[in-house]
């Protein structure tokens, strides 16, 4: 997501260079000399789209991956006959010198 608005900041600063600025009206992709560099606004914009979608992509599966793992030590799965029944975890807070924490005791 970072690389698709770094790559939108570029393609916004060629895109206003080629206009001849951001008052420009008009496209002047139409003409013959301009083609290339409109190839490669095009480039960009692709460029950009890809970035995102993957980003967006990485963020839901990561949130999905996040969600079972938390759900998974709350979960007890002894119904389905993989593994034996267990008891349920516990967390105690624990304090100890300069440190505080949470000790999780159980089976995952």
């Amino acid at each position: 997501m970072i690389r698709a608005t770094n790559l939108d900041d570029d393609l916004s600063e060629r895109r206003d260079g080629l206009n001849g600025g951001a008052t420009a009206s008009g496209s002047r992709c139409w003409q013959a000399a301009d083609r290339p560099a409109c190839a490669d606004l095009l480039r960009l914009r692709d460029e950009r789209n890809l970035s995102a979608g993957v980003g967006t992509a990485m963020l839901i599966a990561g949130g999905v991956i996040g969600a079972a793992t938390a759900a998974s030590f709350f979960t007890d799965f002894s119904f389905l006959g993989l593994t034996p029944a267990q008891d349920r975890i516990h967390a105690s807070p624990v304090a100890a010198g300069r440190e505080v924490g949470v000790m999780i005791e159980g089976l995952w």
